[in-house]
């Protein structure tokens, strides 16, 4: 093979190799991604909890399954717009406290105090003891509950602690929602 002709195949053999290291990055970086939530502003929540609040749901069926440390599934009836039953791993749940933690509303506080400390951080005002968070979620466009939820708590000198929610609201059969706010 002349010089000239090596060349050539060298160059084209390399650009193929570019190319075919291009796609597979693209690949890696695109399935990586897959399902990755957007990350959740202020701004984003205090619109989702203004639909919830404009039009929300008196009489559903949630169902919730948390993923931490562990995998927990909540099951949650709401009628009138107030929980009547709610149960963890299928244990009924006691405290009338707990059973509202999971109500659309109790959602919407628990997120509530996530986005306090990034409001916090992002205005220089947060204490040592502040959590450092970086939130992700998804909300129902009509209603405005959340259907998603991914919160990550920076730690300096321990694993970063995560926390994702998967939520599933089912109105039930029949209701409407409350029109007068």
């Amino acid at each position: 093979m002349s010089p000239l002709a090596r060349a050539r195949w060298l160059i084209a053999t390399g650009l193929v190799g570019a190319a075919l290291t291009a796609g597979g990055l693209l690949l890696f970086v695109v399935i990586n991604n897959r399902g990755r939530l957007p990350v959740m502003s202020p701004q984003d929540f205090f619109s989702a909890q203004a639909r919830w609040n404009a039009n929300p749901l008196l009489d559903y069926d949630a169902h919730i399954v948390v993923l931490a440390r562990s995998h927990e599934v909540y099951e949650v009836r709401v009628r009138g717009g107030q929980v009547v039953t709610a149960t963890r791993n299928g244990v009924p749940i006691r405290q009338a406290r707990s059973r509202a933690t999971w109500s659309v509303p109790g959602m919407f506080g628990t997120i509530s105090s996530d986005v306090e400390h990034l409001e916090q951080v992002a205005r220089g005002e947060a204490e040592a003891s502040t959590p450092q968070v970086q939130l992700r979620g998804v909300f129902d466009d009509q209603h405005g509950f959340p259907i998603r939820y991914h919160r990550t708590e920076q730690r300096k000198w321990s694993p970063n602690y995560e926390v994702s929610w998967e939520v599933h609201v089912a109105p039930v059969s029949g209701s409407a929602p409350n029109r007068d706010g």
